[in-house]
């Protein structure tokens, strides 16, 4: 199990900075379903606000690792 890739990482990261899905799909020269889909399995919508961006970061490291364990006991099963 690798866990998050580097392409998610960056997408991740530029999300929590406050860019728009838009804005992350043409600097990273992706879809903007690729970007949507990422974030939305991480649980993470974005946050309009600083603020909320920093409640974030911590939140996003605590979904990954949930989404990272259900994967695993999935494939356990």
């Amino acid at each position: 199990m690798s866990g998050i890739t580097p392409q998610e990482e960056r997408i991740m990261d530029m999300r929590e900075a406050g860019n728009s899905v838009h804005t992350i799909a043409r600097a990273l020269g992706i879809s903007l379903t690729v970007v949507t889909r990422t974030t939305g399995q991480y649980g993470y919508t974005g946050p309009d606000k600083r603020h909320e961006a920093a409640m974030a970061r911590g939140s996003r490291r605590l979904a990954i690792a949930i989404a990272l364990a259900r994967k695993t006991s999935e494939m356990v099963a």
